[in-house]
């Protein structure tokens, strides 16, 4: 579920030069604090650890849900079977543990569920970093589907939606350096062919 406060008259666009972590302390973005997107979350507990380290962002405590991710490279290598072994062993230990104890044994799989809010600045920190190819592959998944939802909202030629993507896809130059994907920035062109689903 994708909630959303926003009027793309009053969106202000980033300039080139202002990099996503600068947006916060320029006076000339003030006005994009004004609006939010809220969003219910499932994720893995290994990528929520990812998650958190966007602290603009508003959290509400996460709970497990009882689900399990694991990546495709460990499910196409047949490892399908361990993860859900692991898994079902956790989930036992729910009712014989105090939920501190529970919690600090979970598998990076577990999934949990929570709800996040994030004004426009925050919102843009987090895209800029999290649809880049050098981000999380799960949390990557997560961004897209997230930037694909606002595309259905709010239109796919908004300007928060043109503006929700790396640095790369802005103006064609990776910002990484030595950390470079290997993304083919020639494909920013077909916007479906740059946001698609990636393994690493």
């Amino acid at each position: 579920m994708v909630g959303v406060c926003y009027d793309d008259n009053r969106f202000v666009v980033p300039d080139m030069k202002d990099t996503v972590d600068t947006l916060y302390f320029s006076p000339k973005y003030m006005a994009n604090t004004q609006q939010h997107v809220t969003t219910d979350v499932e994720m893995s507990c290994a990528t929520m650890g990812q998650d958190q380290r966007h602290r603009s962002i508003k959290r509400e405590a996460p709970a497990f849900t009882g689900n399990f991710y694991i990546p495709p490279l460990l499910k196409e290598a047949g490892l399908e079977g361990e993860a859900t072994g692991f898994m079902s062993n956790f989930l036992e230990l729910h009712s014989e543990f105090p939920s501190t104890m529970w919690t600090m044994v979970a598998p990076y799989g577990a999934m949990v569920q929570y709800t996040k809010t994030a004004d426009m600045n925050a919102l843009l920190h987090e895209q800029g970093k999290r649809t880049c190819w050098c981000a999380q592959e799960e949390i990557y998944h997560l961004s897209t589907a997230l930037r694909e939802e606002l595309s259905r909202q709010i239109g796919k030629d908004s300007k928060l939606v043109q503006a929700l993507a790396p640095h790369c896809f802005r103006d064609g130059k990776c910002c990484e350096g030595a950390r470079y994907c290997g993304r083919d920035i020639e494909e920013r062109v077909v916007i479906e062919k740059y946001f698609r689903n990636r393994q690493i």
